[in-house]
């Protein structure tokens, strides 16, 4: 295992037959033993593939592109194993065609809120691991940028994917991770307070949204309901709901029909998407200062994709005086 001293043989004589034997046998030698050594060997011209055995119990095999030594990858030679080269994060901002092709590395920070329509040009078969430090939409498209959830996809802060080139500018998206646990994403708590409290930007990959409240009393007893929306805000018209105390509801989700003043309520309602922008819902609501339960179900066909949901008092006009209610989405 070694490098040759001289890697050529004379061209000139005279040279005596030992001298070119030598000088052979010291060529074929660094061949075989792949230009082995602590450091590249001072005859590597670009294209030259060498191995570094400066560390023991590991060799690196790099190839020489004539100023640089790039990594190929390393054998443990202890645990019998190969290691590809580490892929350490690199950057991309996002944009609307965000080329992570060309990122160096496998492994891709995506920076920025912009709206993302492309991937970029990239060999099929590229790969590449994504993970993006804003919220910002990916545009699915049937044949340039597939993404499993079959329809656009906001992201959260911390959320990753990976994809893989088809070739032609065109990338599938092979899987995709929320942030948090079993890919569920909370909302903030809020106040109970005012007439209404809105839940905005509802992910367009939403499929069930739980509205959870705890300690909420209304000044008044007109109950309490949910309205949802697409883009231009909660709907007014067309819900199909009923409670268990016997009202029926078209402009709402009547969690409780009636309530009473400084009433204290505690519940939750789950709205479940079955298709084309129809929802199904469902809710328990319980009074807590005295003995009393409500229970509601129903369906909403939206105009668009959901994107609002409005937890309010029933009539509108009447205000919320305690308690908080959150979101949670998957």
């Amino acid at each position: 295992m070694t490098q040759a001293t001289i890697y050529s043989v004379p061209l000139v004589g005279p040279a005596t037959p030992t001298a070119m034997a030598q000088r052979i046998d010291d060529n074929f030698d660094a061949i075989i033993s792949g230009h082995s050594g602590p450091s590249r060997p001072t005859y590597a011209v670009a294209g030259t593939v060498w191995e570094d055995t400066s560390v023991a119990g590991s060799v690196k095999y790099y190839h020489y592109d004539g100023s640089d030594d790039i990594l190929l990858y390393t054998i443990d030679t202890t645990n019998n194993r190969v290691d590809r080269p580490p892929q350490p994060f690199g950057t991309v901002a996002s944009a609307a065609t965000t080329d992570i092709g060309a990122v160096t590395s496998e492994n891709v920070t995506v920076t920025g809120t912009t709206t993302i329509t492309s991937f970029g040009t990239a060999p099929a078969g590229t790969t590449r691991r994504l993970v993006f430090s804003g919220i910002l939409t990916l545009t699915r498209n049937a044949t340039s940028l597939i993404l499993p959830q079959g329809g656009n996809v906001v992201t959260a802060v911390g959320d990753s994917l990976e994809a893989v080139s088809l070739g032609s500018g065109n990338w599938r998206v092979t899987s995709y991770t929320r942030v948090g646990a079993n890919g569920l994403v909370s909302g903030v708590v809020q106040s109970a307070s005012g007439t209404a409290v809105d839940f905005t930007s509802i992910p367009s990959w939403a499929k069930r949204v739980t509205i959870s409240f705890y300690d909420v009393s209304t000044s008044g007893t007109t109950g309490i309901g949910i309205q949802i929306g697409p883009s231009g805000g909660p709907e007014t018209t067309g819900y199909a709901c009923s409670a268990s105390t016997g009202i029926l509801s078209t402009t709402q989700f009547a969690l409780a029909g009636t309530t009473a003043a400084a009433g204290v309520y505690q519940g939750m309602a789950i709205l479940t998407l079955i298709g084309s922008n129809t929802w199904a819902f469902s809710s328990q609501l319980v009074r807590t200062d005295t003995a009393g339960y409500v229970g509601a179900a129903g369906s909403k066909t939206l105009a668009g994709t959901l994107e609002q949901v409005r937890f309010k008092t029933g009539n509108g006009v009447e205000t919320f005086d305690g308690g908080a209610v959150n979101i949670l989405y998957e």
